[in-house]
């Protein structure tokens, strides 16, 4: 079975990539958030690699486009596809990639699949084939008007949450990670994103399962996924407030995840900064005696507001926090609200 969901789009001259995060197609894993792999690799700050399929197969190639462009960082496109399209051509039936370019004013998005490596205007996929169909029924329903780029931004990944949360693809799940360029610069970045879920059920390693284990984890769990502050060291952060457990995507040293254990959010944070020089930035989300303590940083400072009643973050709200907007998933409560203008704060 292929694993994953990948899509990518170009809306507004900017490029934009959604997938998943679950990196084995059993239904225990699809719910455990430990097992984790980056499928959209930022590999210089205007170009990112998405792959759908075998994890070493994909590293390998990624590897090779990564030291091509160490060396030649200007080096065009077409070359880049050749990298992918040999990998693929080995083994046909085991990888897929989306090559996204964002130069100028002009990005560019390549499928190299089913043998061919196909240039395609506005947007590409890779992945399971019902997931793609569930994302499509949900996109097409209300979409924005085609001037309304950020609108169009927000439906794009609301359309691909829906998938996620549905949790009836077994091949795609996990935790939703977001590249984007950004709109002064260009440049490609990941997005941060805060919330709880409400998985059916957790399995953590070990094969125990949550009521055991995590007591409250059994109706969810917070989550924090935070970014970098800098272009030239593209990271991906994940802690898990009940577990204290973070997972540290670092693609520049590792193409596998870095576990930290037994650290809470914030230490989570300086731990990466003491280790690896990384500053981490987004909502961080706590849960300290049942109230919800949620952080905002952009890698330096650190704000805090508490709010008291975790189990509406059960209901599934979840934000996203951009250069440019917050999106709401759920009509907003009186907690909502409070989270909403936390962010209008900073």
């Amino acid at each position: 079975m292929v694993v994953s969901l990948v899509i990518a789009k170009i809306i507004g001259g900017r490029v934009r990539v959604e997938s998943d995060s679950q990196s084995s197609s059993s239904d225990v894993t699809q719910q455990n958030p430990l097992d984790t792999v980056l499928k959209a690799v930022i590999v210089s700050s205007t170009v990112v690699v998405c792959f759908a399929g075998v994890i070493e197969l994909a590293h390998e190639a990624i590897g090779k486009v990564r030291a091509l462009l160490a060396e030649t960082p200007e080096v065009a496109p077409d070359t880049l596809c050749s990298i992918l399209l040999a990998a693929h051509l080995a083994h046909v039936n085991d990888i897929d990639f989306i090559l996204a370019v964002s130069a100028g004013t002009a990005p560019c998005l390549f499928k190299i699949s089913n043998g061919l490596n196909t240039k395609e205007e506005h947007s590409a996929w890779i992945g399971d084939d019902a997931g793609f169909a569930m994302f499509q029924s949900q996109y097409i329903q209300n979409q924005p008007h085609q001037h309304d780029f950020n609108a169009a931004h927000r439906h794009f990944t609301d359309s691909f949450s829906a998938v996620i949360k549905s949790r009836s693809i077994q091949s795609v799940g996990g935790f939703q990670i977001t590249v984007a360029s950004c709109i002064d610069s260009g440049l490609l970045k990941y997005l941060s994103r805060a919330g709880r879920t409400t998985p059916r059920q957790f399995v953590p390693y070990g094969g125990m399962p949550v009521p055991e284990l995590y007591g409250e984890m059994k109706d969810g769990y917070a989550y924090s996924i935070l970014t970098s502050s800098e272009h030239d060291t593209p990271t991906v952060g994940i802690h898990i407030a009940q577990l204290r457990f973070g997972i540290l995507h670092l693609p520049t040293h590792s193409m596998y995840p870095i576990q930290v254990r037994d650290l809470a959010p914030l230490d989570f944070l300086e731990d990466v900064l003491q280790k690896f020089d990384i500053r981490l930035c987004g909502i961080v989300v706590d849960v300290e005696n049942g109230n919800v303590v949620s952080y905002r940083t952009d890698g330096r400072k650190i704000r805090q507001k508490t709010t008291t009643y975790a189990e509406d973050l059960v209901t599934g709200q979840e934000y996203i926090l951009t250069n440019e907007f917050v999106i709401k998933k759920e009509p907003l409560s009186l907690l909502g609200r409070m989270w909403n203008l936390l962010f209008k704060e900073f």
